[in-house]
């Protein structure tokens, strides 16, 4: 299966998410190999069909600290999971026995760490729920039982005080 490649970034001008390809130019056109301009710029590019002056792609500079990959996997409610997600993560225990698992849910965010996506773990370690607890957890473990965009690090860093 093929994963797309797209990023998201804030817009500087108005604060709103874009969606697209990420491009980052010498100057504040998307063209990347003119050096004239000593400022470096962080654009998002994509495509707005009914602008046909522009040949329906716009760019929007963005921040590039807000600048996030998308991971090619959909929370349970279809939602994109980028890098910067904070996603509450549904774990079956190991040691369940049962006809009807009860999962526990765990705060994660999203990152990008030696060429994989990772929920690194926000939530504090709860010895009751399971024997052994973790830190990081691939983004594809068999374990998972849910997942949920709750918001990102960029929109409401307060939530990363559990770490």
């Amino acid at each position: 299966m093929e994963r797309e490649i797209k990023f998201r970034g804030k817009s500087n001008v108005d604060g709103e998410w874009y969606f697209g390809s990420y491009v980052k130019t010498n100057d504040d056109t998307n063209n990347p190999f003119k050096t004239t301009a000593p400022k470096e710029y962080h654009n998002i590019v994509y495509y707005a069909a009914p602008d046909f002056l522009l040949g329906g792609w716009n760019k929007e500079p963005v921040i590039p600290e807000t600048v996030c990959q998308f991971t090619g996997l959909l929370d349970n409610n279809g939602k994109e999971i980028y890098e910067g997600d904070i996603v509450r993560v549904g774990i079956l225990s190991p040691n369940y026995t049962g006809s009807y698992p009860e999962p526990y849910y765990v705060d994660t965010v999203c990152i990008y760490k030696e060429g994989a996506f990772l929920y690194k773990r926000i939530s504090p370690f709860d010895k009751k729920k399971l024997s052994r607890n973790w830190t990081y957890k691939p983004m594809h473990r068999y374990e998972i039982y849910s997942t949920e965009v709750i918001s990102n690090i960029h929109d409401t860093p307060e939530l990363l005080k559990g770490e």
